[in-house]
């Protein structure tokens, strides 16, 4: 059996319902795209009467981050990585760069020598969820066996995976200072002279440096393999690609079938008098969308 679980349907690396190990998995999936929204989010919580505390904790739930894209080269591997800060400054300390296990270009990172070491270390990560992986004491990582090219003193820096790194709005590549710098002055003197550093910084990056603004706000995955749930108004064409169910076919209704149970594919996919169709455009040969609507989407679409 297999189907699609939210962060909060994981309950220490298992389902909350059934008790079944999670696993994560990179398959086709349908979202809402509800980041081209995240500012526009932010500025109407302004005219919501609802309390500051609900207020602040949408903030943080979309998470509006200011930062910088810096382009850096590799010295192992061809090509190189686009890292989002908001310290650029600390290009100029001793420092590295720690990779998400799940980044795409991970094993385009690792030295050929060490992936079968990388690949251990992730096979033994616990299966959690990402609030879970946040909360749980960090792990030293393993080393790439590869370097980044620092753009400002051409210094290599050791680029590391680790299972503390996730796929947010760091895009997955933190720039981790290697020594915490004991300040002892007083707080204003830090953050004007790291200002003076940042700004010095950006200058010399020059072309290398864009600033841009992230979100924590993702877009939200609607779709599941399992039975009861809306059917996906879509239908897959060989010649015309994905197209909408016209509007004077919806809803599309469930078939009434016996078993609901998942077997590798979403329920829906067995049912052949449901899956067949033809195409709205040409009128050829086509298969519905066989995935179901997120059951949140009836619940929350009124908002």
């Amino acid at each position: 059996m297999s189907s699609v679980i939210a962060n909060e349907q994981v309950v220490e690396g298992n389902c909350e319902r059934c008790g079944t190990p999670v696993v994560l998995k990179k398959i086709e999936q349908w979202f809402f795209k509800i980041t081209a929204y995240a500012d526009r989010l932010l500025e109407d919580l302004e005219g919501l009467d609802w309390p500051e505390s609900t207020k602040r904790r949408q903030r943080e739930w979309i998470g509006r981050t200011e930062g910088f894209e810096i382009d850096i080269d590799l010295k192992a591997t061809r090509g190189g990585l686009t890292i989002f800060t908001t310290e650029p400054e600390l290009l100029s300390e001793p420092s590295r760069l720690v990779i998400a296990p799940e980044h795409p270009d991970l094993y385009r990172v690792v030295a050929e020598g060490q992936r079968s070491v990388i690949q251990e270390y992730i096979s033994k990560m616990p299966p959690q969820s990402e609030r879970e992986r946040k909360k749980r004491e960090r792990t030293g990582g393993i080393f790439t066996g590869n370097y980044a090219i620092n753009p400002l003193s051409r210094n290599l820096m050791e680029i590391w995976v680790a299972d503390y790194i996730l796929m947010d709005e760091s895009g997955g590549i933190r720039l981790e200072p290697i020594k915490v710098t004991e300040y002892k002055n007083k707080e204003e003197e830090i953050l004007d002279d790291r200002e003076t550093t940042r700004k010095a910084v950006l200058s010399k990056l020059g072309e290398r440096v864009k600033p841009v603004v992230r979100y924590k706000l993702r877009d939200w995955l609607i779709s599941r393999e399992r039975y009861w749930g809306a059917p996906i108004p879509i239908i897959h064409c060989p010649s015309c690609g994905d197209v909408p169910v016209p509007e004077d076919q919806l809803p599309v209704l469930l078939p009434e079938i016996e078993d609901f149970t998942p077997t590798g594919v979403p329920p829906l996919a067995k049912s052949e008098d449901f899956l067949h169709t033809t195409c709205p455009h040409c009128g050829g040969r086509a298969e519905r969308e066989a995935k179901t609507l997120d059951t949140f989407v009836d619940s929350a679409w009124y908002y």
